[in-house]
């Protein structure tokens, strides 16, 4: 079961312009040429442009200025919970891969308009500046896939400063009261989205009947409980944005007041 409203659209299109703005591993893979290339960093600069360093060698490095060859960037986010590996989502684009000159690339540096992370691996090493124009942007997440439109990425996104410290929050609940807000949600109390698949093939005693934390966005949490007879995974959205730990703990006590009332008025 999936929700499918503005909820999901808010959520898929933050979560990709996450994904596509830093907080993922990337890799680009030029299929016409037959070669792939690790992304060192990536990221969206303020006016919406998807800029990568990287060390091209082979085809990839003889690409002409200007001349932008087809390629496909995969960038896929884990899960912030250290205990166990789980893919929280992933964005595949097609596009094309041009590579900035000195001109180019000094121009960027001197204006600051490129991320903090492409930034460091282009002034610290002797990392290429290379800009992906995208044509067709794929969201694969809790709630299926879903095609983002590459203009509702026109800016750079709204992320949280601290992801690590966000997850200590999230930590600091008992997964009792994470479970509570997981019913929350499919009580419809906690606005969200709910997927409900069939269980891990698998499973053990270690991750039976536990709830994980499945990523942190400023606009909400995604919670997965793993139980004998389903895996369910909700995100439970925030009232408002959130960008710092102390933010999205404050988040998350609203939600854990909502949750706790509503368990109370169905056990009344």
């Amino acid at each position: 079961m999936a929700t499918h409203d503005a909820t999901t659209t808010t959520h898929a299109r933050s979560t990709a312009g996450r994904l596509l703005g830093g907080s993922a591993a990337a890799t680009v893979h030029a299929y016409r040429l037959g070669e792939s290339l690790p992304i060192i960093a990536h990221g969206l600069t303020d006016d919406g442009c998807l800029v990568v360093a990287a060390y091209p060698t082979g085809a990839l490095a003889e690409i002409p200025h200007g001349s932008p060859t087809d390629v496909r960037m995969d960038a896929v986010k884990q899960a912030p919970n250290p205990a166990v590996t789980i893919v929280a989502a992933s964005v595949h684009l097609l596009g094309g891969l041009s590579w900035g000159n000195a001109a180019e690339t000094e121009a960027r540096l001197q204006e600051g308009s490129l991320p903090s992370t492409v930034r460091a691996a282009i002034e610290a090493s002797d990392a290429r500046l290379g800009f992906i124009h995208p044509e067709r942007i794929v969201l694969h997440d809790m709630d299926g896939a879903t095609v983002v439109p590459s203009e509702e990425l026109s800016k750079a996104p709204a992320v949280i400063e601290d992801e690590c410290a966000a997850f200590d929050s999230v930590a600091s609940y008992e997964e009792t009261e994470l479970k509570d807000l997981i019913w929350a949600v499919l009580l419809g109390t906690v606005p969200g989205i709910v997927a409900s698949k069939a269980p891990l093939p698998g499973a053990c005693s270690r991750t039976a009947d536990r709830v994980f934390c499945v990523d942190i966005d400023p606009t909400g949490i995604t919670l997965m409980f793993v139980g004998q007879d389903e895996l369910l995974t909700v995100f439970a959205s925030f009232g408002r944005c959130a960008h710092s730990r102390s933010e999205v703990g404050a988040q998350l006590d609203v939600l854990m007041r909502i949750a706790l009332g509503a368990l109370t008025d169905s056990s009344g």
